[in-house]
């Protein structure tokens, strides 16, 4: 296993190692200078394209064998493939939101009739405070 330390807002002169590089706009573009980027903001050069681009012929052909796979599985197993299909294309159900249990699958709306909770993303780092965050509450600081 190798273990990977990074500085997050590395190379931004006032954010660099502090928790301020996530989530605040910056008012200029010092981080440009510092890591040696000569570019417009959004252009990526000729040699980046290539050095990313490396592998387009290698994943057409790896695409084309799992379609042809993925076909002589759906002719198989018809039914399966039906259910499986939608998974592995991201696609929702028609009517998903019915299956939700409103009221009764989340404290916050146990309370709140109607109230549909929204869970962003950044919202998981509230585990890292949860020791913290429960005291807070109960002792109304």
């Amino acid at each position: 296993m190798r273990i990977v330390t990074t500085t997050i807002g590395f190379g931004s002169p006032n954010k660099a190692n502090s928790y301020s590089a996530h989530g605040e706009l910056r008012k200029s573009s010092p981080q440009e200078k510092n890591l040696g980027w000569a570019h417009q903001a959004f252009h990526v050069p000729d040699d980046v394209k290539k050095h990313w681009s490396r592998n387009i012929s290698e994943g057409k052909v790896v695409e084309t064998e799992w379609n042809e796979k993925f076909a002589a599985y759906e002719n198989k197993y018809k039914e399966d493939a039906t259910e499986l299909k939608p998974i592995i294309s991201d696609e929702l159900p028609v009517d998903w939101e019915k299956a939700l249990p409103m009221g009764k699958f989340n404290g916050i709306t146990h309370h709140i009739k109607g109230l549909i909770p929204y869970y962003a993303t950044s919202f998981v780092f509230t585990d890292y405070m949860r020791p913290a965050i429960r005291p807070a509450a109960l002792s109304k600081s």
